[in-house]
């Protein structure tokens, strides 16, 4: 074949590769045409071009170098449609993908909305600047019969419409691109997400704690079984759920759980105070000194375990130990009112008074509305016989807490001690209004009636306390002074009798009691007290 006719093959190949490149967007309506159009047959067109070339010879390669830089842009551009082809495959890929992820749905739509969006219009482009280079080329075939020079023009300008498809094609496939870098690795992240999802027995310990905050005992039971069923051996696990049913008064159950925790980590301190701590609600103190020993014998530092021993040390009436454990959580930096509260109950134990009252003034300096230290220290100074600064104390705690009954009790007695023995009634009878059945306030106010001289209410005022309490010992020992005081000898010392029988201490307060002057020279008195040998039996 001759170079005439190799021209005008590629022109007609490229002629109808451009004719099969637009046939897929007719409509159901539409009808092809010729790819040249104008109603030229396909030997005329090459007749036309064969005599343009014999015209000029010199136009042979210069043609033909255009067909083939046509050729060649069109095949660049079959290759960018079918790069945007197969992006819109890859795109659909990734819709599937994003249809997986629940959470990031709104995301990746957005961005599938945007690229569908960028796609069609990419395609759509295409399809325009397709139609346009036909266009192109059908006014190139209509031209076929002008001067070179028109040739030469209309060429040029197909080939640069079809490098400026190749460069618009190139763009819309880098965007597809890009979009694809900025969402692939956000599909990654929310697998990822995905998979961080599934707590583990750290997490669950964690929502178990914030349960136990919120004061969700039960709630946070369960979160701890459910660490305990993902990692059974985990300590920590099975001390908090301790604590819960601790919270939940399950002690037998809380000390079953801190033994597993100890189990896997004997060397676990928290779990050897708390499990002091279930067994001193159970009232297994002995049992609680030996845990909080343990728990002290791993972690010397804590000052709260020191506290909690110092509370079953006075427990168990230890009340020097529990004052050692109470200063040595001073001395590890704690200052809490409780520590200093619970010091100054100990040192009163032990009738130290005084330091029991410097300890209440220390709690009062951190916490001035605490209604339990003013009566606490009202308490010390009553006893060191410091009565008004005692009332000033109890009336300051009734201040704090006016509806404790023994707060009014007690100021009665301090009253009594002042001789404002009026007053002091009311104060006994202001206790019982908050608690009828105090009998401490029957027997105190009884007392204080036999003071001013009002026997008979004073003995019915006994009667009640013993009503409620019969082995109280003091209201015995009371009546026999009003009887005393009343001339009946008889009852007088049958009381006293029945009060030495129940609190032998009372045999030695007879001795020296002024109260029971009137009767201290008779001999069953004197046999009743220890002055003879022989006790009489009085009726």
């Amino acid at each position: 074949m001759n170079v005439n006719h190799q021209v005008a093959c590629a022109l007609s190949t490229l002629l109808l590769a451009g004719g099969v490149a637009v046939t897929p967007v007719l409509s159901a309506r539409e009808t092809p045409v010729d790819s040249l159009g104008g109603g030229l047959e396909r030997q005329e067109i090459e007749n036309i071009v064969e005599e343009t070339l014999g015209k000029s010879p010199g136009l042979n390669d210069r043609i033909e170098s255009q067909i083939n830089n046509s050729l060649l842009n069109s095949v660049l551009s079959l290759n960018a449609l079918l790069v945007a082809f197969l992006a819109l495959f890859i795109a659909v890929g990734v819709v599937m993908l994003l249809w997986q992820r629940e959470k990031l749905s709104t995301q990746t739509e957005i961005h599938l909305q945007e690229m569908e969006s960028y796609q069609a219009d990419s395609i759509n482009e295409i399809k325009r600047t397709i139609s346009e280079a036909e266009t192109v080329l059908e006014r190139l075939g209509e031209q076929a019969g002008r001067t070179e020079k028109e040739i030469v023009s209309a060429k040029n300008n197909a080939a640069a419409e079809l490098r400026s498809i190749a460069a618009e094609t190139q763009a819309a496939r880098d965007e597809i691109y890009k979009k694809l870098a900025l969402v692939l690795p956000r599909l990654n992240q929310g697998a990822e997400v995905e998979e961080k999802r599934m707590p583990t027995a750290a997490d669950y310990v964690k929502q178990g704690d914030a349960m136990f905050m919120e004061n969700g005992y039960e709630e946070a039971i369960g979160l701890y079984d459910k660490a305990i069923a993902q990692q059974p051996d985990l300590p920590e696990a099975w001390n908090n759920r301790g604590g819960a049913l601790a919270k939940l008064q399950r002690y037998q159950e809380a000390i079953a759980s801190y033994d597993k925790a100890l189990s896997i980590k004997v060397d676990f301190p928290e779990a050897w105070n708390n499990k002091a701590g279930a067994l001193a609600k159970l009232q297994r103190y002995e049992e609680a000194l030996k845990s909080y020993e343990r728990a002290l014998s791993f972690k010397q530092s804590d000052p709260l375990i020191w506290l909690n021993l110092g509370n079953v040390l006075g427990k168990l009436q230890q009340y020097e130990k529990a004052i050692g454990a109470y200063d040595k959580t001073i001395e590890l930096g704690a200052n809490e009112p409780l520590i200093w509260y619970n010091r100054g109950n100990a040192l009163t134990k032990l009738g130290r008074y005084q330091e029991a009252v410097q300890s209440y003034d220390q709690l009062l300096s951190i916490k001035p509305d605490d209604s339990e230290g003013w009566y606490a220290r009202g308490y010390g100074l009553y006893e060191l016989q410091r009565y008004q600064e005692a009332l000033a104390s109890y009336d300051k705690s009734l201040e704090l807490q006016p509806g404790k009954a023994d707060t009014w009790n007690n100021r009665g007695n301090v009253l009594e001690k002042l001789q404002e023995y009026n007053q002091a009634i009311n104060s006994y009878e202001k206790a019982l209004s908050i608690q009828s059945n105090k009998y401490e306030a029957w027997d105190n106010r009884g007392y204080t009636m036999a003071r001013l001289g009002r026997y008979p209410e004073a003995i019915a005022s006994l009667e009640r306390s013993l009503q409620i309490k019969p082995d109280h010992a003091n209201a015995y020992y009371n009546r026999a002074f009003c009887y005393a005081a009343m001339g009946n000898i008889k009852l007088a010392l049958a009381n006293l009798q029945r009060a030495i029988k129940l609190n032998s201490a009372y045999r030695e307060a007879a001795k020296t009691d002024p109260d029971l002057a009137t009767i201290r020279e008779h001999q069953a008195f004197k046999q009743l007290v220890g002055e003879t040998p022989k006790l009489v039996e009085i009726s």
